[in-house]
């Protein structure tokens, strides 16, 4: 039980400073987009779905989320890295099409052969 309520702190520190990062672009770059950069809106809205998507996988025994990177850009997932089995590499996917706002996933995890490192540099 305690792993999980340290899980919940850590996803509850990064909503925080999603939010605090995402205010400060606000006041500093205007809501508009010119078509090749995310507008405030965009940016929040991906924020939010990153900070879902990562607190379902880290709750998720059957996946260790330190072994792949998750990036979020318009709604669309983009995950790169490695995990131990095709069956997790499923999980990953299944798990970021049911967060609400994803609108599509692009999923290039490799299935490790154990011979990989055991996280990877964010």
């Amino acid at each position: 039980m305690r792993g999980k309520k340290t899980n919940m702190k850590i996803a509850f520190k990064v909503w925080i400073m999603a939010l605090a990062t995402a205010g400060a672009l606000g006041l500093t770059s205007g809501c508009a987009s010119d078509g090749s950069r995310r507008s405030t809106g965009e940016y929040i809205d991906d924020t939010a779905i990153r900070t879902k998507l990562k607190a379902a996988l880290v709750n998720d025994p059957e996946i260790k989320s330190d072994t792949f990177k998750t990036d979020v850009d318009r709604g669309n997932v983009v995950f790169t890295g490695f995990v131990r089995s095709e069956h997790e590499r499923n999980k990953v996917e299944s798990t970021a099409k049911g967060i609400k706002g994803v609108k599509a996933v692009e999923n290039h995890l490799t299935v490790s052969d154990g011979a990989t490192p055991n996280a990877i540099t964010r």
